[in-house]
């Protein structure tokens, strides 16, 4: 009988131990979760916090504050890239008003941007070089002055051309 208590005694031990091992657990599983939800970009995941006197509470509210501040950090960031595509809008409008063609050439001769006067005179760049639009050639010009700016000098250049519309420019490379 002595042996039956015993045997009952330590049933129940093990099976508070088991209960009070799963509350200590059940916060970090939860911690866990919502760190792998707030991995995957839902940030309005927050994480309840039962006490702040241990370090699992105290790392709850750590994480619920890491986690506001980068939703706020990417709002920000958000806010940031709606303002600069909007200012880019206006800088764009702006060239495309100019009474003077504007295009922004790379080291390869390929043109990233043409503004409106420029593609009304030569048409649109799309995959074509600077000198199959404006010269109509197959190869580069040769000295290209524009080129040499990537070349060489790295100094404005200014030089006159006439390009296949037949009237003559003077240009302002930088």
């Amino acid at each position: 009988q002595a042996l039956t208590v015993g045997l009952v005694l330590l049933l129940l031990a093990v099976l508070g131990l088991g209960l009070f091992a799963r509350q200590i657990i059940k916060p970090v599983i939860i911690l866990k979760e919502a760190a792998m939800k707030l991995g995957e970009g839902d940030l309005q995941i927050k994480v309840p916090v039962f006490s702040t006197k241990d370090e699992i509470g105290q790392l709850a509210v750590t994480f619920n504050r890491m986690a506001q501040q980068l939703e706020n950090q990417i709002a920000e960031l958000q806010s940031s890239k709606e303002f600069l595509r909007k200012s880019e809008e206006r800088f764009v409008a702006v060239l495309n008003q100019l009474p003077a063609f504007v295009y922004l050439q790379a080291p390869d001769y390929s043109i990233k941007f043409a503004n409106r006067l420029f593609c009304e005179r030569f048409g649109e760049p799309q995959q074509r070089r600077c000198y199959e639009i404006i010269a109509g050639r197959n190869t580069p010009c040769e000295n290209c002055p524009t080129f040499r700016l990537f070349r060489d000098s790295k100094q404005p250049q200014i030089w006159e051309m006439t390009p296949i519309d037949g009237r003559t420019y003077q240009i302002y490379d930088y």
